[in-house]
This record gives structure tokens, sequence and C-alpha cells, in this order.
């Protein structure tokens, strides 16, 4: 499902037409399938993990988060997936990711994550369109957060919490009824984690979508809460960003017990009916809903 929405982002983004990125999707393209390319396999883990070399320093840091992240989830709804971590050069990502164009983290059906070892700038053009928005001391906090020209790449990297959380519905056979109702879940999944696990870098997390929320919606095209898709890359960076700011608000406001009772509600709706109903949502999971673009 989140690979499905990603190459829809990609499809339509000023990304596609990058001659580098041209060619290595042309490269994967000849060949059927993704290159078969010697990476090291890092042992000390209950789960498999690969990286490029060079970036087994980073990759050994993520697959630390992706085990306490998963440590934690699995308590939380009483299930674990099964994962594997690659940690990839530049051309390793090309040929072995799913969507290789934008550096992303993300994680595919069979729980293969593939994160990039490098920094990216998928972000820049969000970034520079939120800074048009931003107060004199809001541009401060950004600066304290990311350094000046802003690097962004702690809080991509978090996004792989994000991506692991998907795995507690992709494995379970389930999907959210609404695509804003999966990726909110997700969100308050990560920053549940890294505001209970790893708080020291709660402000990567946190300052670029509370940044992006000054932008106004009027600026959106579209705004609907049921409208959220990747057609439009900004656009759906915008729900994102907003729906990363309401769940700061939840978080605060019910910690894991709420996380616990949205999964358990919409578990329960996909065991009946074979689907997360939208009309089960917790009450205080429904208000981002009713509030929304004001959340």
């Amino acid at each position: 499902m989140i690979t499905a929405m990603w190459s829809t982002w990609y499809a339509t983004s000023e990304l596609r037409g990058s001659p580098r990125v041209a060619d290595a999707i042309l490269s994967r393209n000849e060949c059927g399938r993704a290159q078969s390319i010697v990476i090291a396999e890092l042992s000390g883990f209950p789960f498999s993990v690969a990286a490029t070399t060079g970036v087994e320093e980073k990759a050994r840091r993520i697959a630390a988060r992706t085990h306490a992240a998963r440590s934690w989830m699995s308590e939380a709804f009483g299930f674990e997936p099964q994962i594997r971590v690659e940690v990839l050069g530049p051309e390793d990502f090309a040929q072995r990711a799913e969507l290789p164009a934008l550096g992303l983290p993300h994680i595919n059906d069979e729980g293969t994550m593939f994160l990039a070892g490098y920094a990216t700038s998928t972000f820049d053009s969000s970034i520079a369109e939120t800074m048009r928005y931003l107060s004199a001391a809001d541009r401060s906090t950004f600066v304290q957060a990311y350094g000046k020209p802003p690097n962004v790449q702690t809080f991509v990297d978090l996004l792989s919490v994000h991506e692991l959380a998907h795995t507690y519905h992709m494995q379970r056979g389930w999907s959210f009824q609404e695509l804003w109702m999966g990726e909110l879940f997700c969100n308050l999944a990560l920053h549940g984690y890294v505001a209970t696990h790893e708080p020291a870098v709660l402000p990567a997390l946190v300052t670029l979508p509370s940044a992006a929320h000054r932008m106004p919606p009027e600026m959106q095209g579209v705004t609907g809460i049921e409208a959220m898709g990747a057609e439009n890359p900004l656009t759906y960076v915008w729900y994102q960003f907003r729906l990363q700011v309401a769940a700061i608000r939840l978080w605060d406001a019910g910690g894991s017990a709420l996380l616990r009772e949205f999964y358990d509600h919409q578990l329960l709706a996909a065991q009946q009916d074979g689907r997360a109903d939208a009309s089960r949502l917790p009450s205080a999971i429904d208000s981002v809903r009713v509030a929304w673009p004001h959340v």
C-alpha cells in the first residue's frame, strides 16, 4: 500500500525527469528486476540487516532503532512483523529499492525496508515553500533544529519508524479504509516511539512539520481530508505534515493508550468486516477529521 502511494508521487514528481534517476530506472527496467549486488549482511540483530560497504555504521544505528521500535510496537499491538532492513549507497539504492528516485525510507509487502545511506534532497522544495511563511522566531527554531543551510536527514531517517508501523496492518492482511487514517496511525506510532525512546531527536521530528503547518490551508488546491492523495507532491507533503502535527497533539493528550485504542478499533473492524472502518474511530482520532484542516 505505502509503496503504491509513493510510486504515484514519483510518477508525478519533478524527480522523474532527472537524468541520473532516469538512468537508474532504465537500468532497473532493462534487467526486468533489481540486479543482484553483493552487500554485507550485518549480525547482531533479531532480523536480517544488510548494508552497502561504507554505510555499515549508519546501518547499525538504523537497525538498532528499528529493533527498539519493533519491540515497543509489538508489545503494544500484540503482534511481531517479519522484517529485513537494507541501508544502501546510491548505486545499490537505485538498483535494489522499489522506489529509487525518492531516496525515502519505504517498505514492501514482504517486510523489506529500504533506506538511503546517504543524504537525500527529496524535501528541498517543501522546505523552500515552507520558509516563505515562517516568522523570524520560527526561522530561528528551524535553524536550531536543522542548521543553516538546513539539513533534514535526521528527520528523513526517522521516517523508517513510520514505515515500520505499516507492517502491523499489512502483515495482518488489512488496510485502513481511508489513506489519512493509516498515515495518522503511523505518524502517531512514530511520534510515540521518539517521545518515549529517543527524546533527544524530538526537535528533528517535529520542527519541519510544525513549520509547514504555518502554510495557510487556502494555499492548497485540495484540502479535504478524504481527498488526501499523492497526485501532487507538495500537496501530499502538506497533508502528511499536518497529520504529524495532529499526532503530536494526540500523543500529548492520550499517549500509548490512545495509540493502542486506535489500532484495536481498526483491527476489530477488519476482523469483522474485512477492512478497517472509519465509523469505528476513537473519538480523539475522529476529532482530526472533524477539525480538518485546522488541527
